[in-house]
C-alpha cells in the first residue's frame, strides 16, 4: 500500500487550544478562590464585623487573574 492512499491524520490542534484556554479559566478560578480563602482567613483573625478583607482580596484575585490573562493572551500573537 503506498502512503498516498493512507488517511490523513488529523491535526490536535483545535484539542491543543481547547486545553489551552481551560487553563485559562481554571487559573482565573484558582486565583479568584485562593483570595477569597486569604480573605475569609484574615477576616477570622482580625475578628471584623463583615467580610472586608475577603472582599478586598477577592478584587485582587479578580484584578491579578486579568492581568495574567492579557499577558498569556499577547504572548500568544
Amino acid at each position: 500500500m503506498s502512503k498516498n492512499n493512507q488517511p490523513k491524520r488529523q491535526s490536535n490542534k483545535p484539542f491543543g487550544e481547547y486545553i489551552k484556554y481551560s487553563s485559562l479559566a481554571m487559573e482565573m478560578i484558582g486565583a479568584i478562590l485562593l483570595g477569597a480563602w486569604i480573605g475569609s482567613l484574615l477576616d477570622d483573625y482580625f475578628q471584623t464585623s463583615r467580610a472586608y478583607f475577603t472582599l478586598v482580596m477577592m478584587l485582587l484575585g479578580v484584578g491579578t487573574s486579568i492581568s495574567l490573562l492579557i499577558k498569556k493572551l499577547n504572548n500568544n500573537k
